[in-house]
């Protein structure tokens, strides 16, 4: 049995809601000084297996015991189970309901590549790398996201939309990576992405489904894609956005009809002020 948790404010909340923040993205941080001050570069399974060590190592014992945020001090069970990591019930209707979703999204992106005429399946888009970069980014992009982050905002701002919207423009703003046009207009749609993903945790009451359509999208992410993942004009990206939003409108659509009309999972209550 775990115990509910209550939320622990601090005066320093915005420092730690960085700290989440940036969580999933300071695993990388090996790697890169690495390659910046021994011209050393790792492979992505090896870069992507420190990221994960180092995401263990917040969610399991800093969050918890270190900066004891966002519930004071807790075990690493009850913490992570406050958050949104309890027991999914049920387990089969989680996993389901999660490959449906991606193989909506997925679908959504292959139509598009392939009315391009350039899409050709490239086996290697899928491997041991990119296959730990995407369950690295799908956990604990959650966790610290959708999970921590979310619970924060959720108390410090008094309004779970207003957290939600708050999370997704952070993540959308650590994912620039270009600052030209077709660079922040990805960035941007990312922010559409993680409020997708706050939805899949308000409407299950939980972070498994959220976990579940992340890893699933990012590991096949390029393989539905054209070569390199590029569109070329104004058209081809049209086109690919275009099918992609309405993919994410159909799944959001699921998501509502199967967690509130079937009701085959109960909200946990996780992302309810306390």
């Amino acid at each position: 049995m775990t115990t509910r948790l209550s939320y622990s404010h601090h005066k320093q909340w915005p420092l730690f809601a960085l700290a989440a923040a940036c969580w999933p993205a300071i695993g990388f941080l090996p790697g890169m000084l690495l390659r910046m001050m021994a011209d050393i570069k790792l492979p992505l399974a090896v870069n992507a297996g420190i990221a994960i060590l180092i995401g263990i190592l917040g969610a399991g014992f800093i969050f918890p015991r270190v900066y004891k945020i966002p519930f004071g001090a807790a075990s690493p069970r009850d913490f992570l189970a406050n958050i949104g990591l309890g027991q999914p019930k049920p387990i089969f209707a989680q996993l389901t309901l999660g490959i449906l979703i991606s193989v909506l999204l997925l679908g959504a992106m292959l139509v598009a590549s392939l009315l391009t005429g350039r899409y050709s399946f490239d086996p290697t888009t899928i491997n041991w790398g990119s296959t730990m970069r995407a369950l690295n980014a799908g956990i604990f992009e959650e966790i610290f996201f959708r999970g921590i982050l979310t619970i924060i905002l959720l108390h410090e701002l008094r309004s779970l939309p207003k957290a939600i919207l708050a999370q997704s423009l952070i993540f959308g703003l650590l994912h620039i990576k270009v600052l030209d046009g077709w660079g922040l207009f990805d960035a941007g749609y990312t922010v559409v992405l993680a409020l997708f993903y706050g939805l899949l945790a308000i409407k299950s009451g939980n972070l498994w489904l959220g976990i579940i359509v992340h890893v699933i999208y990012d590991t096949f992410l390029f393989a539905v894609q054209t070569p390199g993942g590029l569109y070329n004009g104004l058209a081809e990206n049209a086109l690919f956005f275009g099918s992609l939003t309405a993919g994410l409108a159909l799944a959001s659509g699921l998501v509502c009809l199967v967690c509130q009309k079937l009701c085959p999972i109960s909200p946990s209550g996780v992302f309810q002020r306390q």
